[in-house]
């Protein structure tokens, strides 16, 4: 979802209609080179905005969405030197070669300089991707749908004037699952709810292409009853991003992400799953996960950069269906411990230009590759998601 909101964002800057009667310039008056800089500091309005999936999960696609953007881009400067992001609405609908698709509406929005976050969507997904389980190693992949609407609604607050966030959220969904080498029977539909808490420190100098600084975030989501949902169980999600520079044109970026989750009733598609690029989503899940992604890039020119990054991580404890007896598959609720659980690695090469001076803006590709399978990512700032 957050890759999606990035790549939205990024795109409605790229083709935004030009409000303004006066000429814009779409190169820098310094070095003659394609900036964006001055025109997007001057973009308002409702944008038409395409978008490009690139998931191997489930297959390459295009969408459309409609993208307002409440301020102008530069945002408010305070004096202490924080920029106020732009909040941003939208409405948008994708389509996949493989038959997925979502629809839906968000908000992600920037209150009182920059003390208050807030993130909504409502939406309707229609999902087609394998699950997988490996049973004496060898993986059975197990083609599902999962279909329904979804409604999340975040709030984030800042501690006094420090980077420190707290906040909540709540999400439900109605979700229908149905698997395609699995008798009918199986087919289940659930309301999952949850109220999460949510601790967050951000303390990067840029929220879409830092180079410096750290971004750690903490979510403790508990599905209950008396909040809406059908089942009773626990996810714990741990994201933490850090980027130090090295010198002037070197950078030595990592990631680290666990989850894990608690409960017998848990659907499987709630389960951890491995999230590194070059591996597709949901090819490596179970009861917990842990991953890290390791980044080193280099600026060789004032406009471009070039990376290489590598990744490693597994999935352990009991898979997604140990509670749901599956036909034809007896070892499904077996349970793998850290030391057994396999090393999944990626790896990967990729590419930055600096598209608006002004912001420190980069959008650029990467190319990555598993075991599995090859993927290709567009690319805006940071690979990782933070917000």
């Amino acid at each position: 979802m957050k890759k999606i909101l990035l790549l939205i964002l990024l795109s409605a800057l790229l083709i935004a209609e030009q409000n303004q009667t006066e000429e814009l310039s779409f190169f820098d008056k310094e070095d003659g080179k394609l900036d964006l800089s001055e025109y997007l500091s001057t973009a308002y309005g409702f944008l038409p905005v395409p978008i490009v999936i690139t998931e191997p999960a489930v297959g390459y696609g295009a969408g459309l969405s409609l993208v307002y953007l409440h301020d102008n881009f530069t945002g408010q400067k305070l004096d202490s030197g924080r920029v106020v992001p732009a909040s941003m609405s939208g409405a948008f609908y994708m389509k996949t070669e493989n038959g997925t698709n979502m629809g839906g509406a968000f908000h992600v929005g920037y209150y009182f300089e920059d003390n208050l976050r807030t993130i909504s969507f409502v939406g309707i997904i229609d999902i087609n991707i394998n699950t997988y389980v490996y049973p004496n190693d060898k993986p059975v992949s197990l083609s599902s749908n999962i279909e329904g609407p979804i409604i999340y609604q975040a709030l984030k607050v800042r501690v006094l004037d420090t980077n420190l966030f707290l906040g909540g959220a709540y999400m439900y969904s109605a979700i229908d699952t149905a698997f395609d080498k699995i008798p009918s029977n199986f087919d289940s539909s659930s309301r999952n709810a949850s109220l999460d808490l949510i601790l967050e420190y951000d303390a990067r100098n840029s929220t879409l292409s830092p180079t410096s600084g750290y971004f750690i975030n903490l979510k403790s989501n508990f599905f209950r009853e008396e909040v809406g949902s059908d089942k009773n169980f626990e996810k714990y999600i741990v994201n933490g991003f850090f980027y130090v520079p090295v010198n002037d044109t070197l950078n030595i970026n990592f990631k680290l992400t666990a989850e894990s989750i608690g409960g017998e009733e848990a659907p499987f598609y709630s389960y951890p799953f491995v999230t590194l690029r070059g591996l597709p989503s949901m090819q490596v899940q179970g009861e917990h996960t842990l991953s890290s992604e390791l980044e080193l890039c280099w600026e060789f020119s004032s406009r471009w950069e070039a990376l290489v990054f590598g990744g490693v991580g597994k999935a352990f404890g009991q898979n997604q269906f140990a509670n749901t007896p599956i036909a034809n598959l007896p070892t499904a609720g077996d349970t793998t411990s850290f030391s057994e659980a396999k090393n999944e690695y990626t790896k990967g090469i990729g590419f930055r230009y600096l598209i608006a001076k002004k912001f420190g803006l980069k959008m650029g590709i990467d190319i990555a590759s598993s075991e599995y399978d090859n993927a290709v990512y567009l690319q805006m700032g940071s690979a990782w998601a933070g917000f």
